[in-house]
């Protein structure tokens, strides 16, 4: 384009020179003109910039579960059967100053023994543990091949403070609703004293009442200083079948008890109504009722019985001359009496000349839910009286409830038990029962707060029927029988079993079955009262079965069910 003359340049390209002023003009040809027009915008800081592909190799996936302990907010530990710190992650530092160890440090006691426990048996198991000042819910799992036990630890010490906070409130608002009874001395004439507040009232003094004692709701206490005494011609109105009635909690004096009648004391404690009844008994007497174990009174037992109570008994003191007739009836129910088997079994038993001494059986009312035992004629001269047991196989007075389970898997024996007590299990010895003799299968050492134990046998049984028993020692020696487990290789029935409730889970009833059938069931109180029915489909093997179903309150109850054959079987369980 030489000798062409352009003008200035611009964004929109080179600028053309205007034509000139006497130019012709000239209309262009008809044609169709195609244009593509195309913007460009630089965006880099808006757009992110481009990721790599994520490393899902397994050495990535290792570090990446190996920083998971490490960044945990609770304590990670892993500890040798010795209890040597092999592992503590970061937040677990604190934690091991307050119990006074240290990485590569052994753990003082008791945790030295919780450890070796674990790894003995095997079952992971979980506690609340006080360290310094802080409360934690730890658990114990054990790696078997490793010999090692892993612990983690969560803090909870303001919830157990809440806790105990709410209890206390709870104690002093019922405390600050609970009466005073002041009156002191005699009350003339035909007055009667009602009972009727259902958050009780407690004795300030010594009162006589003449002519009537009624007990609606609430409990009385009553003490040695501020007792509560009837006088001979008072009576009392209060509902003895209900064992969550009205009663007297401390020691109640009755005055010139007739012999040509009966007298019924409505005694217990907090757990509920526990009376007694003199039968032609002559003279003043005063009964208190005892939730404590009999044995703080002695441990001997005449021939004759096979074991007493372990958690209640009767005081009884007498003032004047004795009907060498009288006799003694006591309360029993299964939810405060630890579970009656067999009410046919159950004995008197006074405590005389350092020994618990046969006081006999003459009848027996009611049935294995509830009742009362009627002694022999005895002279009185024990002051103090509980229920016994005349058998050593089964346990008519299971007050510690042990319920033992074996079935084979892979053709070896596994033993299941549980146990429900409030006592402290040292140890517990597997039996297998001989027509004359028990032969020690193996002994087992108590696990804290451990409830449910599994142990899988080395040795092969032949067919036939075997019998087995676990036996519990207490922290005082005391030795408990569980029921007797018939394990039959030729005729396998359904078992039933109650797994009770730990470590925030429920508490479950296990049924194991051999065979996939249908049957029906019904769960009953200790009352009697029927709470609930249906029907189950069962397989091979042991299903568990929910309790929070039948909405069940506080206390003991007991599921029955029939199976393939027709034969009842039954468990007491309590879902708390």
């Amino acid at each position: 384009m030489d000798g062409v003359k352009t003008g200035p340049q611009s964004a929109d390209g080179p600028r053309l020179p205007p034509p000139a002023a006497d130019a012709p003009v000239r209309q262009p040809p008809q044609q169709v003109v195609s244009a593509l027009l195309a913007t460009m915008e630089d965006i880099s800081a808006r757009k992110p910039a481009i990721r790599p592909r994520q490393d899902d190799s397994p050495q990535q996936k290792l570090r990446m579960l190996a920083r998971l302990a490490e960044e945990s907010p609770n304590v990670v530990l892993r500890l040798d059967i010795e209890g040597t710190v092999l592992y503590a992650n970061p937040a677990a530092a604190h934690f091991l100053v307050a119990c006074g160890a240290a990485e590569g440090q052994r753990v003082p006691a008791p945790w030295g023994d919780l450890v070796r426990e674990t790894c003995d048996f095997g079952m992971v198991r979980s506690e609340e543990i006080e360290v310094g000042a802080a409360f934690y819910d730890v658990t114990f799992a054990p790696v078997t091949e490793e010999r090692c036990v892993n612990v983690y630890a969560v803090e909870i010490t303001r919830r157990r403070r809440a806790e105990d906070a709410a209890r206390e409130a709870s104690r002093k608002l019922l405390r600050s609703l609970e009466q005073t009874i002041a009156m002191a001395g005699l009350i003339q004439g035909q007055t009667g004293f009602r009972m009727n507040n259902i958050h009780g009232a407690r004795m300030s003094l010594p009162l006589i009442l003449p002519w009537r004692l009624e007990l609606k709701q609430g409990v009385i206490r009553s003490s040695a200083a501020s007792m509560l005494i009837l006088d001979s011609h008072c009576r009392v109105l209060a509902d003895s079948s209900n064992i969550m009635g009205s009663h007297v909690k401390g020691p109640l004096r009755k005055r010139c008890v007739e012999d040509s009648g009966n007298f019924l004391f409505p005694v217990g404690d907090e757990s509920g109504l526990r009376w007694m009844e003199l039968k032609q008994a002559k003279g003043d007497y005063t009964v208190e009722y005892k939730r404590e174990n009999p044995a703080v009174l002695g441990r001997n037992i005449s021939s004759g019985l096979a074991h007493i109570s372990t958690v209640e008994y009767w005081k009884v003191d007498h003032v004047g001359l004795v009907n060498p007739y009288t006799r003694i009836e006591l309360s029993f129910a299964s939810d405060q009496s630890g579970g009656v088997t067999d009410p046919q079994y159950l004995h008197i038993a006074g405590f005389l000349d350092d020994q618990w001494q046969d006081a006999g059986q003459s009848l027996f009312t009611g049935n294995w839910q509830q009742g009362a035992v009627v002694s022999d004629t005895t002279d009185m001269s024990p002051a103090f009286f509980t229920l016994a047991s005349t058998v050593d196989l089964e346990n008519p007075l299971p007050l510690v409830s042990i319920n033992l389970i074996v079935y084979e898997e892979n053709e070896l024996p596994v033993y299941e038990w549980t146990v429900d007590t409030d006592l402290k299990p040292k140890n517990f010895d597997l039996y297998e029962l001989k027509t004359d003799t028990a032969i020690l299968i193996r002994r087992f050492g108590a696990l804290q707060g451990s409830r449910r134990y599994t142990w899988i046998g080395d040795k092969l049984f032949p067919r036939g029927r075997h019998y087995f028993q676990i036996r519990m020692i207490d922290a005082d020696n005391v030795i408990t029988m569980g029921k007797i487990f018939l394990f039959d290789q030729q005729q396998k029935e359904g078992k039933l079993f109650w797994v009770p409730a730990m470590a925030g889970r429920q508490g479950l009833l296990a049924i194991q079955s051999q065979t996939k059938t249908e049957t029906s069931y019904e769960v009953f109180s200790s009352g009697g009262k029927k709470m609930a029915e249906g029907t189950l489909h069962l397989g091979e093997g042991i299903v568990y079965l929910a309790t929070d179903q039948w909405r069940l309150k506080r206390g003991w109850f007991l599921f029955t069910m029939l199976d393939k054959k027709g034969i009842r079987l039954s468990q007491w369980f309590n879902p708390d």
